[in-house]
């Protein structure tokens, strides 16, 4: 489904950030719009994106440090790429449906291994 597309402008508006904050996250690749016509537009998750990017950077954790996060997110994705691209490719719609469900399924799993990782790993330091 189409999203709503926001320019640079309301993008600053709704997430709270400065346009040069929004440059730089964009630099990192943390955030990724669209230019239409010489116009850089912005899904809504991007909103999202970088309100939470300003307040890590409250905490210290630069743009340029939140690229980690960009480089876990792209292997994750491509991992499940790899498993469901067949199926997404497929002219057959139902195959092609199954192929989507299938990748929801997947991401949730990928998610919650990451979540369940990630704090294993944050209790072990805090234990220390």
């Amino acid at each position: 489904a189409a999203e709503a597309e926001l320019d640079l402008g309301e993008l600053c508006e709704r997430a709270g950030v400065t346009p040069a904050l929004a440059k730089e996250l964009e630099e990192y690749g943390l955030l990724s719009p669209r230019t239409d016509n010489g116009t850089k537009l912005y899904a809504d998750v991007d909103v999202d994106v970088a309100a939470t990017c300003s307040r890590l950077e409250r905490y210290g954790v630069s743009a340029r440090h939140l690229r980690t996060f960009r480089n876990a997110a792209d292997r994750e994705a491509g991992l499940l790429e790899q498993i469901v691209a067949p199926a997404l490719r497929s002219r057959n719609p139902e195959r092609r449906q199954a192929g989507l469900d299938e990748l929801q399924s997947l991401a949730e799993l990928a998610q919650e291994l990451s979540q369940l990782l990630f704090w294993r790993d944050l209790k072990q330091l805090a234990d220390r």
